[in-house]
C-alpha cells in the first residue's frame, strides 16, 4: 500500500500530466537508478575511504555521488530529461575507469563491473538506438583503460589480469545485446 503511494507521488514529482505513460516511467526509471546509484557509490566511497584505505579513489566516488545527488536535484528542479539522463550516462560511464585508473594501492577489476550501470541503464531508460551506443562506448572504454593501463602505468592490461574477468564480461556484454534484440 505504502509503496503504490510513493510511486504516485515520485510519478507526479518527476513527470507532467500531459506525457505519455512511457515518458512518465522513463522519467520514474531515471529518478530510481539514479537515486540507487548514488546510494551505491556513497558506499563504496566508505569502503575505499575504510577498508582499502584508497583515498584518492574514495575521493573520486564520493565526489561522482554528489553529482548524481546534484544532477537529480537539477532534473526535478528544470525537468530537462534528454540533458540530466545523458550527463548521468557520461558520469556513471567515466567514474568506474577512472577509480580503476587512480587506483594506486590495488589495481583491482571490480570498478569496471561497476560500469556497466550504463549499458543497463540505457536499455532500461533509453531506446534500443541509444544503449547500443552506450554499450559501443563502454566496450571502447574497456579497450582505451587497457591500454592506458599498460603503456603508462607499466601494470597488467585488465585484458591479461584474468580469463574470467574478460569472459565475465563478454557474458554481460552478450547480455546486453541480446536483450537489445529481443
Amino acid at each position: 500500500m505504502r509503496t503504490d503511494k510513493l510511486l504516485k507521488k515520485l510519478i507526479i514529482a518527476v513527470s507532467d500530466d500531459n506525457e505519455t505513460a512511457e515518458a512518465k516511467k522513463q522519467k520514474l526509471l531515471f529518478v530510481v537508478i539514479s537515486y540507487f546509484a548514488a546510494l551505491i557509490g556513497f558506499v563504496i566511497a566508505l569502503y575505499l575511504f575504510f577498508s582499502v584505505k584508497n583515498f584518492e579513489s574514495g575521493l573520486i566516488v564520493l565526489a561522482y555521488t554528489a553529482v548524481v545527488v546534484i544532477n537529480i536535484v537539477l532534473f526535478l528542479l528544470h525537468r530537462d530529461f534528454e540533458l540530466h539522463n545523458n550527463f548521468f550516462l557520461v558520469v556513471s560511464l567515466f567514474t568506474p575507469f577512472l577509480v580503476h585508473l587512480f587506483s594506486i594501492y590495488d589495481q583491482n577489476i571490480l570498478p569496471i563491473y561497476w560500469g556497466l550501470l550504463v549499458p543497463f541503464s540505457a536499455i532500461l531508460i533509453g531506446s534500443r538506438k541509444k544503449a547500443l551506443f552506450w554499450t559501443v562506448d563502454y566496450l571502447a572504454l574497456i579497450l582505451f583503460t587497457s591500454i592506458i593501463d599498460r603503456y603508462f602505468f607499466h601494470s597488467q592490461s585488465i585484458f591479461t589480469v584474468d580469463y574470467n574477468f574478460l569472459s565475465g564480461q563478454f557474458a554481460f556484454i552478450g547480455l546486453i545485446v541480446v536483450s537489445l534484440f529481443v
